[in-house]
C-alpha cells in the first residue's frame, strides 16, 4: 500500500494542487489501498472552495477511466461503501 499523499501526487492538475491544498494533513501520510480510496478519505468535499460536486465529477470521471493510467494503480470503488466515507 501506498500513503495518500502518493496517490493525489498521481492525479492531473489542477485537481493534484487542489486535493493536496484541502488535505487534512493528519491524513496525508495514511496508508489507502488506491487513487479514489484516497479521494474520498483524504477531506470534506463539501467543506472545499471547489464543493462536493466538484469531487463527485472527478470520482466519476476516475471510475469511468476517463484519466486511467497504469500507475493509478486503480481498483473500482464499491459504492455499496459509501456510508463510511465524509463528503
Amino acid at each position: 500500500m501506498k500513503t495518500i499523499r502518493f496517490y493525489l501526487n498521481q492525479l492531473p492538475e489542477p485537481y493534484r494542487s487542489q486535493a493536496i491544498a484541502n488535505a487534512n494533513e493528519s491524513k496525508l501520510n495514511l496508508f489507502a489501498t488506491n487513487l479514489l480510496n484516497s479521494i474520498w478519505t483524504a477531506f470534506v468535499w463539501m467543506n472545499t472552495p471547489e464543493g462536493g460536486d466538484y469531487w463527485i465529477n472527478l470520482v466519476d470521471e476516475l471510475e469511468t477511466d476517463q484519466f486511467a493510467d497504469d500507475h493509478y494503480e486503480e481498483q473500482r470503488f464499491d459504492a455499496e461503501n459509501l456510508s463510511q466515507f465524509e463528503y
